[in-house]
């Protein structure tokens, strides 16, 4: 029509007639876009979107130019439908109506097999739906066509009836109620969703109704989703229903469990799902319920590993150690020893068992040493550093150190240097300054060049240097072990336990063997030596809940008489928190309670900073338990002092850490909201006509006289438990990304509006939900704002926010942020230490190691990591203290959280060796939800293995046609195979 009317309306308008414009005007050509844009909101377009007489098109002239557009295929269907209603409606024989709705049910049969717009069928009955309801309604329930009406009324009402009312599902109970797959996905979609709405309410009644007429629906559309890509869809009915076990139990009733329509490629989608929505649950319960299902079903499965990452997350140990039992592969119970050795979850193996010597060097981390070395000598970076390389003096004049190998100035820098020195050479088992490339003969000059505490801090880091080498350098420390110096024998009590931290060899337990004759009744140690025997002992022996540890531990804690000192109490108490992190064990909770809350602790030992160390020993034996420290929580909830308060607080945090649990962080949001200063300083005008209101005001600007008793001060006690609530936040938060992402903005709102005891935990928070893990630019960004705030602690804290996030990773930006701050703080020797702390963390282990507590694609977080971060996290609390003060020790619980941050592919013959491989490294994508067979990352690049790999990373192998790796999850240590014949040939 267009081209014929094209001349004619072109000459016309040649001619400058008004009829050549108008149908000029009038013939459009339809833009790609269709109809839309073609009227805009100011007035509708010259001739567009109107009929003849200008008006606008309404639907009433859609329809008829669709009529007239119908084919003749099209129309014939529409006659023989609308013919077959027409028969109905008139009410012809039975069998002649059996006729008509078969024909009806057969057409829409058909059209909705395979569906990606509305059918025609139910196009065409939509004007007739009525009548097709009223037939169905004057059947006798029992007529010969009632059950074949109501299965036509239950598809037509998919599309036309009442979701309200339910039609579909109501019209379906009526029917057949057979075969739900014949009407297709849609149908069935259609009627889960109904059959969810319909339990709940049922369910939700007073009193509630029976629901068992759904269970035979529940039980055949489960099966018809997980064999069509829709496993989401049959989890999500699952879950409403709540017959989520039925999975892997069935109905209770004899009938087979729904786990039997998966196979071998759509089980581990269902498990992932499942594992998604448990970071979701509504409680407790319905956690463990989704945890339990996705475990059993990847053991019946054979998937050991994948079943014994779920336990662990369980915190279920028993389950854990059956599954390694019980596997039969002795290739696959060394890769599930790894993951217990990565997790720092060591089980006590019989010895009757065969090969228990290979599962407990496994577990115990008895050759990560050996694995590490080879990868730094397959990096080329074997090559001691020395505090001076990290500085970069040559590209910031700073007021630390000169150039080449000249000592710091002061010694505070030395003191500095010295962790920098530990943090970088960590685990490498030498360095330049403490160790001497690790000669045993060679006399180090460093430690003399410290002060008091400094000396002490000089020796310990030698343990943090020669870590996990424990048979190959444990000697090396003799030379401190009996020094004349007592700071130097007590820093080699703590290089002890740092040389043994991760590591737990049942052959030789050379660590409890030194520390136990410093720690025996009766022994003449000085205090500095019991107090960083202690530690010692923690960092040792965390997350192992030894008896004879606890017995040996237990004394200090309990100690109230004259001659008892609070660093010893509080130090003790923290040791036995690492050490019993995570088990609710009731003797150790009983002692710490009794300590803390007990008569005959005074206030003046409460108002220590130390104190919330010893409530942290006390936390950390419920992290992870939720609703168990519910009891402790009351009780601590009856302590007058001002500590009580912090300790409820963290308490709470350290028991749904990691959970995302949303009303903790509404808890924890309230309690930064309050403003403490402003009541104070209301009640203070009140009494004394505004003169008190100023003092309260120069508090709140100084912070506290920064003494290490503390102070006890109402006004204090609040801003202590408020700073603790803004921690909270993000130990609650950390490891669930929509969680992060949501507290990292309402961080935002108590940077602006909250006081400053708020703010100036704010940075920690940030570093606490991104702990070496730079990726973020926005969180580096918002650190290294603050790290110039007017508030000095807030830019302390700030500092060392980005030494936490950049830890082992040498990340760049990071570095350049580090090096400007020395400049600008260089006159300012507690930001300028800081600064040099996190230039160190930032250069950890060279770049090759990691303190994330997250690992296993950050589906575990390991108790043992994230305890040893909150010794030192906890410190930003009151800088002044700890680490300012001669508790900087308290840095070195980060040891705990240390893990080469790299994929360690070996052969099962020999486990010490890299077995070269290649693989593909890159971003992590979340497949949950998805059908098919997603790609798992993105962005990829190819290694060679050994590689390291970084917090939001994931490695594939890449060529898995012959290659087979023991585990789904490849990091850490990595045992591989090559695939049989047939076997790669199936995978092909």
């Amino acid at each position: 029509v267009l081209h014929s009317l094209r001349p004619q309306a072109g000459a016309m308008a040649d001619d400058g007639g008004e009829e050549g414009e108008r149908m000029a005007e009038a013939i459009k050509v339809p833009s790609k876009g269709g109809e839309k844009g073609e009227e805009k909101e100011g007035g509708p377009s010259k001739g567009k979107g109107k009929d003849k007489k200008g008006g606008k098109k309404g639907p009433k002239d859609d329809m008829e130019i669709k009529k007239e557009e119908l084919s003749e295929e099209d129309a014939a269907l529409k006659e023989r439908l609308v013919s077959a209603v027409e028969r109905l409606k008139s009410g012809e024989s039975d069998a002649k109506q059996a006729e008509d709705v078969e024909l009806l049910s057969k057409e829409i049969r058909e059209a909705t097999a395979s569906m990606s717009s509305v059918p025609k069928p139910l196009k065409f009955l939509s004007p007739h739906y009525d009548a097709i309801k009223l037939y169905y309604e004057g059947l006798p329930a029992d007529g010969p066509n009632t059950k074949a009406a109501a299965d036509l009324m239950a598809v037509l009402s998919m599309a036309l009836g009442s979701s309200e009312a339910r039609d579909t599902l109501k019209y379906h109970m009526a029917g057949s109620n057979k075969d739900v797959a014949k009407w297709g996905h849609e149908f069935v979609r259609a009627l889960s969703g109904q059959v969810g709405d319909e339990w709940g309410e049922r369910t939700q009644a007073d009193p509630p109704r029976d629901t068992s007429d759904l269970l035979p629906l529940v039980g055949d559309i489960v099966p018809f989703f997980m064999t069509h890509n829709g496993e989401a869809e049959a989890i999500d009915l699952l879950m409403e229903t709540d017959k989520l076990r039925s999975l892997t139990e069935g109905f209770g009733d004899g009938s087979a469990p729904l786990s039997d329509s998966l196979d071998d490629r759509n089980f581990e989608r269902v498990c992932t799902y499942l594992l998604r929505c448990a970071d979701f649950a509504a409680d407790e319960d319905e956690l463990a319920e989704l945890m339990d299902v996705a475990l059993t079903l990847y053991r019946n499965n054979g998937k050991l590993p994948d079943a014994l990452r779920v336990a662990l997350r369980m915190n279920n140990f028993d389950t854990a150690k059956e599954l390694l039992l019980g596997a039969t592969d002795s290739g696959m119970r060394l890769q599930m020893a790894f993951i217990l050795g990565r997790h720092r979850a060591f089980l006590a193996i019989d010895d009757d068992v065969d090969d228990k010597e290979a599962l407990d060097q496994a577990m115990g981390n008895v050759l990560l040493s050996k694995q590490f070395l080879e990868l730094v000598a397959e990096l080329d970076v074997a090559e001691p550093k020395t505090p001076d390389d990290i500085y970069k003096t040559h590209l910031a004049d700073t007021a630390f150190g000169g150039g080449g190998t000249e000592a710091p100035k002061s010694a505070k820098g030395n003191l500095a240097s010295t962790y920098v020195n530990a943090f970088v050479n960590a685990c490498y088992g030498a360095d330049k300054l403490v160790v001497m490339d690790g000669d045993a003969e060679k006399k180090s000059t460093w430690i003399y060049e410290n002060k008091d505490h400094g000396v002490m801090a000089a020796a310990a880091s030698a343990g943090m240097i020669v870590q996990w080498a424990v048979e190959e350098k444990v000697n090396d420390l003799d030379k401190f072990w009996g020094a004349s110096d007592g700071h130097v024998r007590a820093g080699a009590r703590l290089a002890v336990g740092l040389c043994c931290t991760g590591v737990q060899d049942t052959e030789s337990d050379i660590c409890y063997a030194m520390l136990e004759e410093v720690l025996a009744e009766g022994t003449d140690a000085s205090h500095d030596e019991k107090v960083c025997a202690v530690l010692g002992m923690g960092f040792a022996y965390a997350g192992t809940a030894r008896e004879d540890v606890i017995e040996l531990l237990t004394p200090y804690v309990a100690d109230t008489g004259a001659s008892a000192n609070i660093e010893l109490v509080a130090m003790a108490a923290y040791a036995l928190g690492l050490v019993c992190v995570g088990t609710a064990n009731e003797d150790t909770i009983s002692v710490i309670g009794d300590r803390l809350t007990g008569e005959d602790t005074t206030a003046v030992e409460l108002d220590h900073a130390l104190s919330r160390h010893m409530a942290l020993g006390l936390a950390l034996h419920f992290l992870g338990r939720g609703a168990d420290a519910d009891a402790m929580i009351m009780v601590l909830e009856t302590m007058e002092h001002p500590v009580g308060k912090f300790a409820v607080v963290l308490m709470r945090a350290c028991a749904y850490a990691g959970t995302g649990n949303v009303l903790q962080v509404q808890q924890m949001l309230h309690i930064c909201a309050e403003h403490p200063d402003a009541d104070a300083e209301g009640s203070e005008e009140k009494k004394t006509d505004g003169a008190g209101a100023g003092a309260g005001a120069g508090g709140a600007t100084d912070g506290g006289d920064g003494s290490e008793g503390g102070g006890t001060a109402t006004k204090q006690a609040d801003e202590i438990r408020q700073a603790m609530a803004v921690l909270g936040l993000g130990m609650v938060a950390m490891g669930e990304d929509l969680g992060t992402e949501m507290t990292r903005r309402m961080t935002e709102h108590l940077l602006q509006y909250g006081d400053v005891a708020v703010r100036r935990m704010v940075p920690l928070s940030i570093a606490l939900q991104n702990l070496s893990d730079p990726h973020e630019y926005s969180v580096v960004e918002t650190l290294s704002k603050l790290t110039h705030d007017h508030d000095g602690e807030t830019a302390q804290n700030a500092i060392f926010g980005l030494g936490l996030v950049g830890a082992g990773t040498n990340h760049s930006r990071i570095a350049q942020i580090l090096r400007q701050l020395t400049v600008f703080y260089k006159s300012e020797p507690q930001q300028l230490f800081m600064t040099r702390i996190a230039q160190g963390l930032l250069h950890m282990g060279k770049g090759l190691l990691t303190i994330n507590p997250y690992h296993s694609d950050r589906f575990l977080l390991s108790r043992v990591a994230f305890a040893g971060i909150m010794g030192t996290v906890l410190c930003g609390i009151d800088l002044a203290s700890t680490l300012h003060s001669k508790f900087h020790t308290l840095l070195f619980s980060l040891s705990t959280a240390m893990n080469p941050r790299m994929l360690f592919m070996v052969d099962e013959a020999d486990l010490t060796k890299p077995l070269t491989t290649e693989v593909r490294v890159g971003n992590a994508m979340d497949t949950a939800g998805q059908p098919g067979r997603p790609k798992t990352i993105s962005g990829f690049q190819t290694h060679n293995a050994p590689v390291l790999m970084g917090a939001e990373q994931r490695a594939e192998i890449s060529d898995p046609e012959h290659l087979e790796a023991l585990t789904s999850v490849l990091e850490g240590v990595v045992i591989v195979r090559a695939k049989e014949p047939e076997e790669a040939a199936e995978t092909t």
